[in-house]
């Protein structure tokens, strides 16, 4: 359950940044940066799933 709220904190945290970003700079900038937390997001998402699988129960 910490894992998940946890998880969940970290993605609000990175729409956010996004936010901030759109206010500051144009949509080339957004665009870059939604790619760049996308490629994150599928890279945390996938060594998060294997840490998970290879937890001791």
């Amino acid at each position: 359950m910490k894992k998940l709220i946890s998880a969940l904190l970290s993605v609000g945290a990175f729409f956010a940044l996004i936010f901030v970003a759109r206010q500051m700079m144009g949509g080339i900038a957004v665009v870059a940066l939604g790619f760049l937390g996308f490629a994150v997001l599928i890279v945390f998402v996938a060594v998060f799933s294997k840490a998970y699988r290879n937890w001791p129960s």
